[in-house]
């Protein structure tokens, strides 16, 4: 292997707790279904880079860099995106690949418009990023999926001034927190935002699911593994990285204000926010265009049309970046000849998105009145039997069943914009933290507290705990108990509070 070790590429048991990325030389895929499954094995003399500038040394070190990126490039993209091959085996101790990086790529639904939330990048590789970054300890090198979690985190700050609120993502129960970094960005920001008391503003959660990926990670540090999967894979040679990505389907206010969190000292480093629409960009994506126009953006703390984005990021962009850094990355940048190109990872990661179906645009919805929700097995047949019975007294009830493709979230999130209630149905309280239960309640909630569905009605029909045991927001509003063997009964009394019959708008 090529002499790397330096001031910033030490032996990983030196760094832990640090900027973390294991430089790996082999790894191997196998072919898993839709997906892959990829194995990573490390150890602690192996060489790991311990802040992000020493990405820039290691490619500098890399004999014949560009031209073995652009052949690795390809063979990784025939087995992860083209599906050729059974298996793919890497070795190379002259080409080392970054384990591990996480990213998300954040996709808003703001009013009833679905955007691609991405990030502008001014040092190599140019253009527009999704929400990522690299591990910072021996556990997220075990676990990428806290680096996914934390990068949107720390990337992504929402406020909503008109309404005083600042969002913060949930955790798998009733918390909700920010991260230390999260609130350090935030206050600076209260400088660059005159006349709000961003501090002052109310916490609320953001409505978020996770879209599943078809790809499992196996990765053993000594003698402890971890396996993950439902993720995708994104390995880039253009970028020597092997990132865990992740997809986030976030219910927003239309008037929020995107911010960018990240940090470089003391200073928030200020990217352009850009919101892309979907099926627009999906066409374009498709049609094999390379320059990419947001149709609106956040700089500064303030919203642009689209119209501007080049004019801004030519002047005010480019006189902040130039403060944060480094002559000679400035340089690269002023001579990319494609300035508002898709880095390598969200390349990549749109077109797993599309390949699994977030691409497909949904037939129209017709009108709902009532959208039923659960979690399990058990509280889907149950579901099923209040849909059917909601449908013979003439109604228009949503029920999902087992489906959660990336196309059908878009329906889901239709029906829980046409519906004036929604009904949650338990057997066990657990079930509605659930990763999608608990982002079609928040969502509908959301609605309600935000305005857009104040009339609205949230019950919830429970059996085997008692009502004091569910989210808190339900607790406040009807609770229906049920027993599965008498269930008529308690329906009726379920449509004496749905519109038209009983609360809820008409």
């Amino acid at each position: 292997m090529v002499d790397l070790a330096s001031r910033r590429v030490r032996p990983l048991k030196s760094i832990e707790n640090h900027f973390l990325q294991v430089l790996v030389t082999s790894f191997r895929l196998l072919r898993h279904g839709t997906g892959s499954d990829l194995t990573i094995r490390i150890g602690d003399e192996d060489l790991a880079l311990c802040s992000d500038e020493a990405k820039y040394e290691v490619r500098g070190k890399i004999p014949d860099f560009a031209s073995e990126a652009v052949r690795y490039q390809r063979e990784l993209d025939e087995f992860l995106l083209k599906g050729k091959g059974k298996s793919y085996s890497f070795k190379d101790p002259l080409f080392p690949f970054r384990y591990a990086s996480g990213g998300a790529l954040p996709v808003l639904r703001l009013g009833d418009t679905d955007y691609y939330c991405l990030f502008y990048r001014d040092i190599f590789p140019i253009g527009w990023n999704i929400a990522n970054g690299g591990c910072d300890s021996r556990a997220e090198l075990l676990n990428p999926f806290d680096t996914v979690a934390r990068e949107l985190r720390e990337e992504l700050v929402v406020l909503h001034h008109a309404q005083k609120k600042r969002y913060v993502f949930g955790g798998d129960d009733e918390r909700s927190f920010d991260r230390p970094e999260h609130e350090v960005a935030r206050r600076i920001w209260q400088s660059n935002c005159p006349g709000h008391d961003i501090e002052s503003y109310e916490p609320s959660s953001i409505p978020l699911v996770w879209i599943d990926g078809p790809d499992r990670l196996e990765v053993k540090v000594g003698s402890v593994s971890w396996i993950r999967d439902r993720c995708f894979l994104n390995i880039n040679a253009e970028d020597f990285g092997i990132e865990i990505d992740r997809i986030a389907r976030i219910h927003l206010d239309p008037d929020v204000v995107l911010l960018d969190g990240e940090l470089r000292g003391d200073r928030i480093v200020n990217r352009v926010v850009g919101l892309f629409e979907v099926d627009s960009f999906n066409g374009k994506y498709n049609r094999g265009e390379r320059a990419f126009m947001p149709d609106f953006f956040f700089f500064g703390g303030k919203k642009y049309d689209g119209c501007v984005f080049e004019n801004i990021v030519s002047t005010d962009f480019a006189d902040n970046m130039r403060s944060l850094r480094e002559p000679e990355t400035a340089a690269e940048y002023e001579s990319c000849t494609e300035p508002f190109a898709l880095c390598p990872v969200t390349r990549r990661i749109i077109a797993r998105y599309l390949a699994v179906g977030g691409g497909d645009k949904p037939s129209p919805l017709r009108k709902v009145d009532t959208f039923i929700c659960f979690g399990g097995e058990t509280d889907g047949e149950i579901a099923s039997d209040v849909y059917e019975y909601l449908r013979g007294r003439g109604m228009h009830p949503f029920f999902s069943g087992a489906s959660r493709s990336p196309s059908f979230l878009r329906v889901i999130d239709s029906a829980l914009d046409s519906a004036d209630s929604l009904v949650a149905v338990s057997t066990h309280p657990d079930n509605l933290w659930r990763g999608y239960v608990q982002y079609e309640w928040e969502t509908f909630l959301q609605d309600i507290l935000e305005k857009r569905k104040p009339e609205a009605t949230m019950l919830s029909m429970v059996s085997g705990f008692e009502p004091a045991d569910l989210p808190r927001p339900f607790r406040r509003e009807e609770c229906i108990k049920f027993d599965r063997e008498r269930l008529e009964l308690s329906l009726e009394r379920l449509v004496e509070f749905l519109p038209p019959y009983g609360g809820g708008s008409s």
